[in-house]
């Protein structure tokens, strides 16, 4: 098992069409649907699909840590087609995390991103449902005072019953900076990533907490 990923079982394709989206992916956060508006977009997917992988590309973002100005960290997910009577929808579903080692391009000139996967760390599942029940408290007694929550979050996060699903959701919708989530995304375990959530949450809203309190008194 990969860290933050599935069983080993799951394909690893050392290397697969990459595509730069705008924010980080985290596993088992569920299928996103993807905006087809470019003909580079267009081959991309058609690349993966067309590819001995079962449909897989990597999702990276913007960054300065390769050649091709992507960050290390990105992710691996699946590519489906749904066709509804005239419409045409393209589905990505975030497998596990990865780093990028570097490039290639396929017999079409699509470029490709190599992947290395990194071991993943077992977790004590009740420390995780511990940290879980955490997080979940922290999101209800905050996140009411911090606008750039997506709205939703809460309700969703609250009724999550899987704690590594509900750990992944956590890092991807809460607005840390990108660096932040470069470094969840690459943590060994569940249970790491849980506690190093929490520790972004308790931060973020510990540093609001003290803007406010120094804020001058409209009163007077």
């Amino acid at each position: 098992r990969a860290a933050n990923g599935p069983p080993a079982t799951i394909p690893a394709p050392a290397e697969a069409p990459v595509l730069a989206l705008k924010e980080l992916l985290f596993p088992f956060t569920g299928k996103i649907v993807l905006l087809v508006t470019t003909k580079d977009t267009i081959n991309i997917v058609n690349a993966a699909l067309a590819l001995p992988n079962n449909g897989f590309m990597i999702a990276a973002v913007a960054g300065n840590d390769t050649d091709r100005e992507h960050a290390a960290m990105g992710t691996l997910v699946r590519v489906t087609i749904s066709h509804v009577n005239a419409d045409t929808a393209v589905f990505l579903e975030p497998i596990r995390a990865v780093k990028i080692t570097g490039y290639g391009q396929t017999s079409k000139g699509v470029l490709t991103a190599k992947v290395s996967y990194s071991d993943h760390v077992p977790s004590d599942s009740d420390h995780l449902k511990n940290l879980g029940a955490m997080a979940q408290l922290l999101l209800g007694e905050f996140a009411a005072r911090d606008p750039e929550i997506p709205n939703g979050l809460v309700k969703q996060a609250i009724a999550e019953k899987d704690v590594r699903r509900l750990a992944n959701l956590l890092a991807q919708e809460i607005p840390f900076s990108q660096s932040i989530k470069q470094k969840l995304l690459a943590l060994p375990s569940n249970e790491a990533l849980m506690d190093a959530v929490i520790l972004e949450m308790m931060g973020r809203w510990n540093g609001q907490s003290a803007v406010a309190a120094d804020a001058p008194n409209a009163i007077g």
